[in-house]
């Protein structure tokens, strides 16, 4: 392990030691009494009254077989196999979206308007929709109507105007499904405009 790893370890793992912190010596006995490691010398100081001192590479052995460290190995064996395929999988997520995302950038980049549209019925356009024939809808906020434009952006017609009560229409919309249209307008009330919305069938 680098010295860079160590260091990022938990601090109560860089707080075992394989050697005695009183002799400096490295450890050869497992006390049961006392549950710990120690040196061959410690029998004669902290471990004078102890009775089970067995060779530490004896309980390192049976600590490595049993049963609950063997189970132990296998679950951190099957959490790595999960994370390097979690890794993975996101890895090839994040190439798959940086190739969509240059992909749409250099759509942007090649699209070009099919025909532009300008008439003096559409003045301050505050919305625009399409049904499913291709005719463009705006809602022309400063006409105080609504206008449609053809599919190829060559004719224009007022479908809807202050005679059917529209007020500076600011928003419009067009269910494809069910050919209702919402448009979000205001009504003149009490001296005030009040925000309200109409829906047509088209």
């Amino acid at each position: 392990m680098s010295s860079e790893d160590y260091h990022m370890l938990p601090a109560f793992m860089q707080e075992i030691s394989s050697q005695c912190k009183d002799h400096k010596k490295k450890f050869e006995l497992y006390c049961s009494f006392l549950a710990s490691p120690c040196y061959a010398q410690c029998i004669t100081d902290e471990h004078r009254k102890c009775q089970d001192m067995k060779p530490l590479s004896d309980i390192l052995k049976q600590v490595k077989s049993s049963a609950s460290v063997q189970l132990f190995h296998q679950d951190l064996k099957n959490v790595k196999e999960n994370l390097d395929t979690s890794i993975k999988f996101l890895k090839t997520r994040i190439s798959t979206i940086n190739t969509q995302k240059t992909k749409a950038v250099e759509e942007i980049r090649t699209c070009e308007p099919l025909w532009t549209f300008q008439h003096q019925d559409t003045n301050y356009p505050g919305g625009i929709t399409l049904n499913m024939n291709g005719f463009v809808y705006i809602a022309s906020n400063g006409n105080n109507g609504v206008v449609v434009v053809s599919p190829d952006g060559k004719t224009c017609k007022t479908i809807l105007s202050e005679t059917e009560e529209i007020n500076y229409p600011y928003a419009i919309d067009i269910n494809r499904e069910t050919g209702m249209m919402p448009v979000s307008s205001q009504v003149r009330e009490d001296s005030r405009n009040h925000d309200t919305a109409f829906v047509y069938k088209i």
